[in-house]
């Protein structure tokens, strides 16, 4: 029995119907299970990352076995490294290009060993500077401001630093 011969469908739930069976379901899946449509860009621009170095498109990624998803994504974590390594990437960015396929796969309900993946992350890079701030920056972080207010704002956190 299909969905036209159910009478209690109306005419716009039909349609809904089939277009979405142009979409492969396990995007529309992957597409409502994102709370935001920003979250929904990010994580797809990502996996489409991830699907064009895998050669695979949505539905034949989803169809290979644990083992061969685990595989590739290993591949591609050491891909990512080497970018990393060759100062193309940083390595603080590997987990959001992954988040993505991790949320991917979750809701299309396979398997992976996601520790396995995470194991071969590079080492993450600290952004800060190690040393404290010094004189001559809180001179200029002081001289930048144009109005008492904005002085004031600027002056306080480190007047907590100095004198706490």
């Amino acid at each position: 029995m299909t969905i036209e011969n159910v009478g209690y469908f109306d005419y716009k739930e039909q349609n809904k119907r089939k277009s979405m069976n142009k979409t492969p379901r396990c995007l529309v899946l992957f597409q409502n299970s994102c709370k935001s449509k920003r979250t929904f860009q990010a994580y797809d621009k990502v996996l489409n990352f991830f699907l064009k170095f895998s050669n695979k498109d949505h539905e034949s990624f989803v169809l290979l076995s644990e083992f061969e998803k685990n595989e590739i994504m290993q591949d591609y974590v050491i891909h990512l490294r080497k970018r990393c390594e060759s100062g193309d990437l940083s390595p603080n960015s590997v987990p959001n290009y992954l988040a993505g396929v991790f949320k991917f796969l979750k809701v299309n309900g396979c398997k992976f060993n996601k520790e396995s993946i995470e194991e071969l992350y590079p080492a993450l890079k600290k952004l800060g500077g190690d040393k404290a701030i010094t004189t001559e920056q809180i001179r200029r972080l002081i001289l930048t401001c144009r109005f008492q207010e904005t002085y004031l704002l600027c002056l306080y956190p480190i007047w907590l630093i100095l004198f706490a």
